[in-house]
């Protein structure tokens, strides 16, 4: 979990300083970012495991 958290805030940080930079230009950057979905390896991590699913912390 922590690898993915880490990856996603740098797509969507790379993804904001690259539309500042295209400003302007014509050209437009974003980032689709889309939110925790329960899965097999969610479930898999235990109750205690604390994973976003649906927008909320699960504790």
């Amino acid at each position: 979990m922590v690898v993915y958290s880490a990856a996603k805030a740098f797509v969507v940080s790379f993804s904001e300083s690259l539309w500042t930079e295209l400003r302007g230009t014509g050209l437009t950057a974003f980032a689709v970012s889309p939110g925790g979905t329960t899965t097999e390896f969610t479930a898999g991590m235990g109750p205690d495991a604390g994973v976003l699913t649906a927008g909320r912390m699960q504790l």
